[in-house]
């Protein structure tokens, strides 16, 4: 589960602010979408393939140039779908969750 969500994390964060991976990276460490670099790396190229992002090949004041990625419209699109998705997802889940209760509840007091 949480690989498919960690499309909609990385498009999320890129749209909120291009930035390079290793700054992905870090974000993602201070969230349950931490991962390592041999997740995230496949996962950005893939996504630049889909041309759902792309990328920029900026220099750096130290160091080697950084590759920085922003959203493309196709990605801005492809977020939004996601977004309505997990949404729904949310509204399911809580029905279900209401139901649940509900069901409890009637089996604490059975009708006569």
């Amino acid at each position: 589960m949480k690989h498919g969500l960690l499309e909609f994390v990385v498009l999320k964060s890129i749209n909120a602010e291009s930035m390079f991976a290793d700054e992905l990276l870090k974000f993602l460490e201070k969230t349950e979408f931490s991962c390592p670099k041999g997740t995230l790396y496949p996962l950005l190229r893939k996504l630049c393939k889909k041309e759902l992002i792309t990328q920029h090949l900026d220099e750096a004041d130290i160091g080697p140039p950084r590759k920085y990625y922003f959203m493309t419209k196709a990605g801005i699109t492809r977020l939004k779908e996601l977004e309505s998705y997990w949404k729904l997802l949310a509204v399911t889940i809580e029905q279900i969750n209401s139901e649940q209760i509900a069901s409890d509840r009637s089996h604490l007091h059975p009708t006569e």
